[in-house]
């Protein structure tokens, strides 16, 4: 499996804004950004000849924001 320079560099900054995101005491809702941060890193790194990977990416988090803010404040 062969890493280019662009994924290295995309996880680099996911795990550095991650650690950042982690360590700020005035940030609410850490764990949204850090999940938004993690599916754009994935939907950047997935090859488009597997389609199917990204539209499970972003249902995954549709899903997870649906039922965080619309379903939880019926």
């Amino acid at each position: 499996m062969e890493v280019s320079i662009f994924s290295l560099f995309v996880i680099i900054i996911v795990v550095f804004l991650i650690a950042f995101i982690s360590k700020q005491k005035k940030i609410p809702n850490k764990i949204d950004m850090v999940i938004l941060l993690i599916a754009g890193a994935g939907i950047l790194l997935v090859s488009q000849d597997y389609y199917y990977l990204l539209i499970i990416i972003w249902i995954a988090v549709f899903i997870y924001f649906a039922i965080k803010y619309f379903i939880k404040k019926q």
